[in-house]
């Protein structure tokens, strides 16, 4: 939603006024018209609707007609707006600025205010805010494309409860890059495991940027090091995968599987939230690491089958939306009967 100059008669749709919230509705420009905020004068647009009623920039969110692609993209638009009105109310408290509010929504005032509250907070007891994540671009982003993308994750959170396509579509858009998916997960998962492997010397209250660098490189490297094992393994065992006994409840999680798993194996779980599995099921060990005892488990291949209706050729790699066994190394001998040597 950057500025644009538009001329006379552009068609645009309006997405939100403050008036009356999120809406969709076909205007064009009527004029540009000089119009005093806080003291200062503003060449501000002015919309027409179908009715010829005049509806003022400073009041609404537009976007050009030819660039809204569909409802999807109208949506993703409508919650960018929400995120950085919040972004802009908490700069502004923040600096002391005084910046009109295009979004009358209270409940976003009172957000803005608690964290600012909050960040005031952290700043006075630690002398700067360990939430804060530009330091990650600045100071371990390796490539352009891995410092576009940090800063891409940082700005843009709430986007990432969309599908991979969308997300790298978008970031690919604006950075006039060409990532692929895999490429973005991988380095998405480095960036997660920097946020990580700094959260406690951040929030300790040591402010020295080079210990930060330092916790987050060796946290990075010792679970990339985890995952090479454990897909290593995986690949010499994905003939005949060992095979473990429940013995105490495992923690589940259905993703986008919860009706299949309710409907076709509600044997399997303690409840019908299918948020455990039951004790004497049997599940496949996909992946393991004997170092660090990290495991993965899946359900075996006819059961898997029954869930997803396919056959994966790589279960030990969950798959957007993909359901998910969890369990932790600490975990393992009170909860699992490995079956199978390992």
């Amino acid at each position: 939603m950057e500025k644009q100059w538009l001329k006379r008669d552009d068609k645009v749709i309006i997405i939100y006024k403050k008036s009356v919230g999120f809406t969709k509705e076909p205007a064009k420009l009527k004029e540009y018209r000089s119009i005093e905020v806080n003291g200062t004068p503003f060449q501000t647009p002015v919309f027409e609707d179908n009715n010829e009623n005049e509806i003022l920039g400073i009041d609404c969110f537009w976007v050009l007609s030819s660039l809204l692609k569909d409802d999807k993209h109208l949506q993703y638009l409508q919650k960018e707006i929400l995120r950085i009105q919040q972004s802009v109310l908490e700069i502004s408290e923040l600096e002391g600025y005084n910046i009109p509010s295009k979004v009358a929504d209270k409940e976003i005032e009172k957000m803005a205010t608690d964290n600012v509250q909050i960040t005031k907070s952290l700043i006075q007891k630690f002398g700067y805010d360990p939430r804060d994540e530009k330091w990650i671009e600045d100071e371990l982003a390796h490539t352009l494309r891995e410092k576009n993308w940090f800063r891409f994750e940082r700005e843009n959170g709430a986007i990432f409860a969309n599908k991979w396509e969308d997300i790298v579509t978008v970031y690919n858009q604006k950075y006039h890059d060409s990532i692929s998916i895999d490429n973005a997960k991988e380095i998405s998962k480095k960036r997660m495991r920097y946020i990580l492997g700094s959260h406690q010397i951040r929030f300790s209250g040591k402010s020295d940027k080079k210990e930060w660098v330092m916790d987050s490189r060796s946290f990075e490297k010792k679970h990339r090091d985890i995952e090479q094992r454990m897909i290593e393994w995986s690949l010499s065992h994905k003939l005949k995968f060992p095979l473990a006994r429940v013995k105490k409840p495992v923690q589940f999680d259905c993703g986008s599987y919860f009706n299949q798993c309710i409907e076709k194996i509600p044997h399997v779980f303690t409840e019908a939230n299918c948020r455990f599995i039951k004790e004497s099921i049997v599940l496949r060990i996909v992946s393991y690491d004997k170092q660090s005892g990290y495991i993965r488990l899946d359900f075996t291949e006819d059961v898997r089958f029954i869930i997803t209706g396919k056959v994966s050729e790589t279960p030990w790699i969950k798959e957007d939306g993909d359901y998910d066994i969890k369990i932790y190394p600490i975990e393992v001998d009170m909860s699992l009967e490995i079956l199978d040597p390992i």
